[in-house]
């Protein structure tokens, strides 16, 4: 299954842009999923967790 039926079969969540979308909103129960890299996980408590982000560059 590629990423992109994953997102729209599984989680209801149509991504813009298979190339360059990290996520999409699913309408219906407006939760977001966001594509992360491996290496971006953690083990917190015996779950995996993302921190997402943003850099800011001045």
């Amino acid at each position: 299954m590629s990423i992109s039926d994953f997102f729209t079969d599984t989680l209801g969540a149509n991504l813009a842009n298979t190339r360059w979308s990290w996520g999409a909103v699913n309408p219906v129960t407006n939760e977001v999923f966001l594509r992360v890299w491996a290496d971006e996980l953690r083990t917190v408590g015996g779950q995996e967790q993302a921190l997402p982000y943003h850099a800011v560059v001045d």
